[in-house]
């Protein structure tokens, strides 16, 4: 295992986000985001494991910060779409559709 990864980090992270470990997947997430803060599917990812555990403001923030570090890629017109759904939508709409 190689820990200066990016892809190799976002991974593990998504893991332990679906096996309930939002600690340990956040410190994975913020180590990933270090290394390489422009890797875009890494915020992306962040951003859902947040708003999938129920913290839809640190989920719209996470989107965010994934938009602007390349904005014009197609990466960032997607987390853009999602940002604006989720803005759209009152606070308690995203807690409650969470899978």
């Amino acid at each position: 295992m190689n820990p200066g990864d990016p892809p190799l980090l976002q991974a593990l992270a998504r893991l332990e986000a679906s096996d309930g470990n939002m600690g340990l997947a956040r410190v994975l997430f913020e180590q990933g985001t270090q290394l390489d803060p422009r890797h875009q599917a890494n915020w992306q990812a962040w951003a859902m494991a947040e708003w999938r555990a129920g913290s839809d403001p640190r989920a719209r923030e996470l989107f965010q910060r994934g938009v602007w570090v390349n904005p014009r890629s197609v990466n960032a017109a997607r987390q853009g779409l999602t940002l604006v759904h989720f803005s759209a939508q009152p606070e308690p709409f995203l807690t409650q559709n969470t899978p």
